[in-house]
């Protein structure tokens, strides 16, 4: 009688806190549910702005140094070898290439270098300025015409837009480089003539 009375208390348990588990897990996959979205909007708004400077930086250098597609990584993509390790690879081959001597980091810096003089004669020469290039790029998204299409929150894109300049060290009100920038990859002169031209911000 005793062993049927325990058994019978350990069945009401065992149900009663698989049920308190069940509560707990759906509870909490609902939390799960409702921050992920949240969070991968937040990262979207720093991963968006990071890989079109990546590619920027990878353009440049792809464009001067005849560097090839195929060893860079690429962000995103589906391969792992294609969107993990040899980051290093160029470097490595250029150095194999050339005798010179020259990590990632540098090359990277000369994709920058590369990517604020292209920058700083936009500027010079035509007047770029954010406001301009804002007026140019965003009201095609905006579909006045009732087309359908993709629709862009603007708030969301000028998060975006801000931290992307940052990643250049550009000024976030006119799209500029800035002088403390330009003077770290050793374009000072460029500053200088800027300034002349009151277009250091």
């Amino acid at each position: 009688m005793l062993i049927v009375l325990a058994l019978y208390v350990v069945g009401t348990l065992t149900l009663l806190l698989g049920a308190i588990a069940a509560i707990s897990l759906l509870v909490g996959g609902i939390g799960v549910m409702n921050i992920i979205p949240v969070s991968v909007l937040e990262r979207t708004r720093e991963i968006g702005p990071a890989i079109s400077f990546w590619n920027e930086i990878r353009g440049q250098l792809k464009s001067s140094l005849t560097l090839c597609d195929f060893v860079f990584p690429i962000p995103g993509a589906p391969h792992p070898l294609q969107s993990g390790g040899n980051s290093d690879a160029e470097a490595r081959r250029f150095s194999a290439v050339t005798g010179i001597s020259t990590t990632q980091e540098e090359l990277d810096k000369a994709g920058l270098r590369l990517q604020s003089l292209y920058r700083a004669i936009q500027i010079r020469n035509y007047d770029r300025t954010r406001e301009l290039e804002w007026n140019e790029v965003v009201p095609s998204f905006r579909r006045p015409d009732g087309t359908t299409g993709a629709v862009i929150d603007e708030d969301k894109f000028v998060v975006m837009v801000d931290n992307f300049y940052e990643l250049h060290g550009w000024d976030k009100t006119t799209g500029w480089p800035t002088r403390a920038k330009l003077e770290e990859l050793d374009l000072k002169d460029v500053a200088d003539e800027l300034e002349a031209a009151v277009k250091l911000p």
